[in-house]
């Protein structure tokens, strides 16, 4: 809008002259601009920058330390050298609501121990978290040899060894394929696994004891129920395997292995073989006949995949329903299997499944017989190479109990990223 406002020194046809006042030449002046304004839309609302969580201390104490080179980890994030008993506090802070993590990174040396975190795990609330203890001990002379296992520590799984003769933990695997279910060849030279690969794919891998040389074998699915799992002769120089709904051995150096009888009669799943000492036996899991997923049971069959019987039964346990049992691993002299069992943990039975009991300390039946879960989620059971001993996994970490039921399970590991699929040189 415009408005014209017209002045003249003198007469006109129009009428008298006239003089604009003071107040006729600021409405000139000011009221165009004034009105252009009125036309501006508003800018849009911004809202106020949300308030920032407040964030909070992570704290502690050390106990029993004796060594040097102890490292602890918070949350993937920072790294906290201790060197001496007492209070510790991260440097970095956790936000409300977050989660926190801390576990041992590096153990102590000179003399070596084995260190453990509690209270290492929660969300922060509003408050600095003043609780997580850690607490290290002298090594257990009777626990010897090298445990290998997978942690999911980056973002992939790697394998890594715990040696309990020098105390230390390195890592065998890295980079981006993800790696699971590492086992030691008899002679202890070579290391089996399998690998889902960035550039082609999951497969059954072979590499020297100190992770060079890494060649795939065998070609093959992911680990897990139904995938891929095998288990080395006792030779060393072949290893069985399952892969889908499939049994077969094949040579240690990739060649092509026997073709095998597979008659796994009545098992839709199976997997996780395990081959005897003497080489007469293998024994598996599988799934049973009645088809509910979580009643997998123990099986053994010859070498050459004939003659499959099962193992674990109800009158194996005295109950009405038969609990599920995974992951079977026989003892360095053949005489006995461990197992991981839904009513008892970790447990031990003979050759034939009978005089069965656990190991762990897991008992969960119920009224007659009935069971409900392991609540500690023992998981992959493995024999110490003098058989004294059993080594799983528990609450995402190693623990090793007494093979004859003695004792109470100890904790072995407290690794960033959890530990798994333990397996003990023999």
């Amino acid at each position: 809008m415009t408005m014209y406002i017209f002045a003249s020194t003198g007469p006109t046809s129009l009428g008298p002259s006239i003089r604009p006042g003071p107040a006729a030449l600021c409405a000139a002046l000011f009221l165009p601009m004034l009105l252009a304004s009125c036309d501006q839309r508003e800018p849009p609302f911004a809202p106020p920058p949300a308030a920032t969580k407040p964030s909070y201390s992570i704290r502690g104490t050390v106990s029993g330390l004796a060594g040097a080179g102890l490292v602890l980890r918070l949350n993937n994030d920072e790294d906290l050298p201790v060197a001496a008993n007492g209070p510790i506090a991260f440097a970095s802070t956790v936000a409300s609501g977050a989660a926190y993590t801390v576990r041992v990174r590096t153990l102590p040396s000179n003399p070596g121990q084995l260190c453990f975190v509690a209270g290492g795990d929660g969300k922060v609330a509003s408050a600095n978290v003043t609780d997580v203890a850690i607490s290290c001990s002298d090594a257990d002379a009777s626990l010897t040899g090298k445990i290998l296992f997978t942690t999911n520590l980056d973002s992939a799984p790697d394998i890594l060894v715990l040696d309990l003769d020098r105390l230390t933990i390195a890592r065998l695997t890295t980079g981006p394929d993800r790696d699971y279910t590492p086992q030691w060849s008899p002679d202890r030279s070579r290391i089996a696994f399998v690998r889902d690969a960035v550039d082609s794919g999951s497969g059954l891998w072979v590499m020297r004891a100190d992770g060079s040389g890494a060649a795939r074998i065998a070609a093959g699915s992911m680990p897990g129920y139904g995938g891929l799992s095998f288990s080395w002769s006792p030779d060393g120089s072949r290893l069985a395997f399952f892969n889908g709904s499939s049994f077969g051995i094949v040579n240690a150096d990739g060649s092509a292995g026997i073709a095998p009888k597979n008659s796994l009669v009545g098992t839709d799943v199976y997997g996780f073989p395990a081959w005897s000492p003497d080489g007469s036996t293998i024994a598996f899991f599988g799934e049973d006949p009645v088809g509910l997923d979580w009643f997998f049971q123990v099986y053994v069959m010859d070498a050459d995949g004939s003659n499959v019987r099962r193992l674990t039964s109800a009158n194996t346990y005295g109950g009405s329903i038969d609990p599920a049992e995974r992951y079977p691993a026989w003892s360095p002299d053949g005489t006995k299997l461990t197992y991981w069992s839904a009513a008892y943990g970790v447990t031990v039975a003979t050759r034939d499944g009978t005089a069965a009991y656990s190991a762990s300390h897991d008992d969960w039946r119920g009224p007659n017989g009935f069971f409900g879960l392991s609540a500690q989620g023992d998981a992959t059971p493995d024999w110490s190479p003098d058989g004294t001993h059993l080594v799983f996994q528990m609450q995402g970490q190693l623990f090793v109990t007494m093979s004859d039921g003695s004792g109470n399970p100890r904790q072995l590991t407290s690794v960033p990223g959890g530990a798994f699929d333990p397996a003990w040189s023999k």
